[in-house]
């Protein structure tokens, strides 16, 4: 994840990351002015409550933890009620977790396999991002606006014996979704090879 968000907010690969004599720009940067407010919702895990994220990840931007896609994109939604009635213009970022290893432990007890306890999280998400899309939609953000919908990493769920997403960089880690709206963008599907480096630029 830490390598993955590095990569989309400063187009650069984990290593020239790692070997930078210093900081490098990022998106949250280089754009601050553009921006009249800037909102970021993470998931209320361990994971994100490390002091060091905010220092190497969002720097001055201060992330709301909330538990739970639903409460998540409750809070989204009101933020961005709140900003469209004062016509702020918004950088919004909001990162959901259901999708993840330990998640799909929690579930054990309801049985099924690995991948359909996975889909079930997915679908979890899924919805949220259905119900985030139609408030974008009702609120007239589709017409003026970027919305860049992408994964950090896939998980392995029993490929090569594994499980979770730590030590191989196979098809089943590396390929995930990435989805891009920008007014006059027509629709389409694009088979050509894309990385997350490829966002920031």
């Amino acid at each position: 994840t830490l390598f993955a968000l590095g990569a989309v907010l400063t187009g650069a690969y984990p290593s020239e990351i790692l070997l930078a004599p210093s900081t490098l720009p990022d998106v949250l940067q280089l754009t601050a002015a553009s921006w009249d407010e800037r909102i970021a919702i993470w998931p209320d895990v361990v994971w994100f409550r490390r002091a060091a994220l905010p220092r190497l990840i969002t720097r001055n931007l201060d992330p709301s933890l909330l538990p739970g896609a639903e409460r998540q994109t409750d809070r989204l939604i009101s933020d961005l009620r709140t900003a469209r009635k004062a016509q702020r213009k918004v950088f919004a970022w909001i990162h959901y977790y259901e999708p993840h290893m330990n998640q799909l432990r929690a579930l054990r007890e309801q049985g099924g396999t690995a991948r359909s306890r996975y889909e079930a999280l997915v679908r979890v998400v899924d919805r949220q991002i259905g119900r985030l899309t139609g408030e974008l939609e009702r609120l007239g953000y589709l017409d003026d606006s970027l919305i860049v919908v992408f994964g950090d990493h896939g998980e392995a769920l029993g490929e090569l014996g594994y499980y979770g997403h730590h030590v191989y960089l196979n098809q089943f880690i590396g390929d995930i979704p990435l989805m891009v709206h920008a007014p006059g963008l027509e629709a389409g599907r694009s088979e050509r090879l894309a990385s997350l480096i490829d966002l920031a630029p």
